[in-house]
């Protein structure tokens, strides 16, 4: 009997360890952690994000910060599919950032790289539920939307919530 309730033991354990993060390093040496797959699509009502509008990203609301939130990272890492994109809109935290604000229903962070904000700017656009992310890069090649891994037909300015 004890050689049983160790296999089912390993067997749980083993079985738990496919829904956990998976940490891949790009070429760049920038390390890319995807959330498990339940964080990476929340169902309607199964997140609500919209009680950090008016806060900003490094805010804590409840204990955590949107920018540190992995339904968050999941977002962008499902919008845009570039790991340099990725690694400037997840771990580059020095730069001036907005307080997130909520517009026609999307919610709006915007950020940007210290001391060189005018070519260099980013916003995360997505519904309070972190559905339907796109997500506007700036920087000295110009105006990207991205949506669903790829490059969008789309050339407005990234918005920053509180003008546009």
């Amino acid at each position: 009997m004890g050689v049983q309730w160790a296999i089912a033991l390993a067997v749980i354990l083993l079985a738990g360890e496919c829904n956990g993060p998976v940490v891949r390093n790009d070429s760049a040496g920038v390390q890319n952690v995807s959330p498990p797959a339940a964080a990476a699509s929340p169902g309607p009502g199964a997140t609500d994000l919209s009680h950090y509008a008016g806060k900003y990203p490094f805010d804590l609301v409840d204990g955590a910060r949107f920018e540190d939130l992995p339904v968050v990272h999941a977002a962008i890492e499902a919008a845009v599919r570039d790991p340099q994109i990725r690694g400037w809109v997840l771990t580059e935290k020095a730069g001036p950032t907005t307080p997130i604000a909520l517009k026609d229903g999307m919610l709006i962070s915007w950020g940007c790289e210290a001391h060189n904000c005018g070519p260099h700017n980013w916003t995360l656009v997505m519904k309070p539920d972190a559905s339907d992310p796109q997500l506007c890069y700036t920087d000295q090649s110009g105006i990207r939307w991205f949506a669903g891994g790829k490059l969008l037909v789309k050339r407005d300015p990234c918005p920053s919530g509180d003008s546009n």
